[in-house]
C-alpha cells in the first residue's frame, strides 16, 4: 500500500564527432518523448517526464570517466529499453558519428517520511556510500547507484527539483541495494518518524448489494495511490442489527496517518459527485468507533454528511492523475452497473446498514 521505492531512468552518456548528425539519427531511429539543447531546466524536466523503462540520452563531444552538465551537448528522452537502443545502434551502422558510449550511475528514488536526514545517514551507513549533492551528482560518478530522496508520491512523475539537496552514491551494485532498501523499507519508515507509533484500525465495509470485492477493490486502490498505510489481515463477519444480523467485510489497517485522516478519505468514498451513495464505511480505532461527525470541516458545521464526503473526494481526485481519475470512474461504473438498476431513479442512498 505505500511504495517507498521505484527505480530511476536508465542513462546513457553518448560521445559524438557531430551532435547534429547523432541528433539526426536517434530522431529517425527510435520514438523521442522530449530533447533539445542541454539546459538545467531541460534536463529536470525530461528527468520528471521518464519513467523506468526510459532512456535519458546525454550527447557529448568528449566522453570521460566524470563528466559534468557544462560538457553535455543535447539531450533526449528516449521510450526504448536501453537494451534495445544498444542493438539498434550496433545492428544498424548507420551512424559513425558516435564514438563511444558508457553508462552513467543506476537510480534508485525513495520515498521518506518525517526526518529525511537521518534517513539518509541510515540509507548511507547501510550502502556503504557517501553523500553527494543531488544537483551535481551527475558531475561525479561513472557507475554504481545514486539513490535519491524525495516527500512526493514516487508512483508519480518527479524531477530533480522534487528531489531532497543530497543523496547518497554507493559502489555497490544497483540490484543488490535496490532489494535491500525494498525489504528494509518499513524499517527506514519507523526511522523518518522516529519509531512513533502505528496505529491499527479496524475498517468495515458494508454493501446492501453484497459487491463487497468491488467496493475492497476501490478502496483499496485509493489507498495504493494515496500511499495511506498497510492492509494487514481481511476477514468476512457479521455485525448485529434489529432482529437480524447484516453481512460485513473487515479490514485490518496498519498506517501512521491519524484515524481522523483516513476517516476524511473513506467518508470521500462513500458518494458520487452526483450524491448517489456508493458504500458505507465504518472505522474503529481501539474498539473507538470514528463518526462522520468527527471530522467536519469547521466551515461546513451545518452541512450534511453528503456534502462533506463530496467535499473530501474533491480532495482525493485533486491527488489523482488524469489516467488515475479514469480509473476510479470505471471502479464507480462497474459498482453501478452491478446493483441491476438505473442509478439516475434512485434517491441515492441505497447502500445501509439494514
Amino acid at each position: 500500500m505505500i511504495n517507498l521505492v521505484r527505480s530511476g531512468p536508465k542513462n546513457l552518456i553518448i560521445e559524438s564527432s557531430n551532435i547534429e548528425d547523432s541528433v539526426n539519427y536517434l530522431k529517425e531511429s527510435f520514438f523521442i518523448l522530449n530533447e533539445g539543447i542541454y539546459s538545467d531546466h531541460l534536463f529536470d524536466l525530461i528527468f520528471k517526464e521518464s519513467y523506468e523503462g526510459n532512456v535519458i540520452i546525454m550527447l557529448t563531444e568528449k566522453i570521460q570517466s566524470n563528466i559534468s552538465r557544462s560538457e553535455i551537448s543535447y539531450l533526449i528522452l528516449i521510450k526504448n529499453s536501453i537494451e534495445d537502443l544498444l542493438c539498434k545502434m550496433i545492428n544498424s551502422k548507420k551512424c559513425n558519428t558516435i564514438l563511444s558510449v558508457r553508462p552513467s550511475p543506476r537510480i534508485i528514488l525513495m520515498k521518506v517520511f518525517g526526518d529525511i536526514e537521518k534517513i539518509a545517514s541510515i540509507v548511507r551507513k547501510d550502502t556503504e556510500g557517501e553523500i553527494n549533492d543531488t544537483v551535481n551528482s551527475f558531475d561525479v560518478k561513472s557507475n554504481g547507484t545514486l539513490i535519491y530522496f524525495t516527500e512526493n508520491t514516487i508512483g508519480k512523475p518527479i524531477g530533480i527539483s522534487d528531489m531532497y539537496k543530497t543523496c547518497i552514491y554507493t559502489k555497490k551494485d544497483y540490484f543488490e541495494v535496490y532489494n535491500h532498501l525494498r525489504n528494509q523499507n518499513l524499517k527506514y519508515l519507523n526511522a523518518g518518524l522516529n519509531h512513533e507509533d502505528w496505529y491499527e484500525l479496524k475498517l468495515k465495509i458494508y454493501d446492501t448489494y453484497g459487491r463487497f470485492d468491488l467496493h475492497y477493490k476501490r478502496m483499496t486502490y485509493i489507498m495504493e495511490k494515496l500511499e495511506l498505510g498497510i492492509i494487514l489481515g481481511e476477514t468476512w463477519g457479521t455485525d448485529a442489527a434489529i432482529f437480524f444480523s447484516v453481512g460485513v467485510y473487515k479490514v485490518r489497517f496498519f498506517t501512521f496517518l491519524t484515524p481522523l485522516r483516513i476517516k476524511q478519505v473513506l467518508l470521500g468514498l462513500e458518494y458520487l459527485d452526483d450524491g448517489t451513495r456508493l458504500v458505507d464505511y465504518d472505522i474503529y480505532n481501539k474498539k473507538k468507533k470514528i463518526h462522520w461527525g468527527d471530522v467536519k470541516p469547521e466551515q461546513m458545521t451545518s452541512s450534511p454528511k453528503v456534502e462533506i464526503s463530496n467535499f473530501y473526494r474533491d480532495g482525493i481526485l485533486s491527488n489523482l492523475s488524469d489516467s488515475e481519475k479514469e480509473t476510479l470512474y470505471e471502479m464507480e461504473k462497474e459498482i453501478l452497473n452491478s446493483r441491476h438498476f438505473d442509478p439516475n431513479k434512485t434517491s441515492g442512498h441505497q447502500i445501509h446498514k439494514i
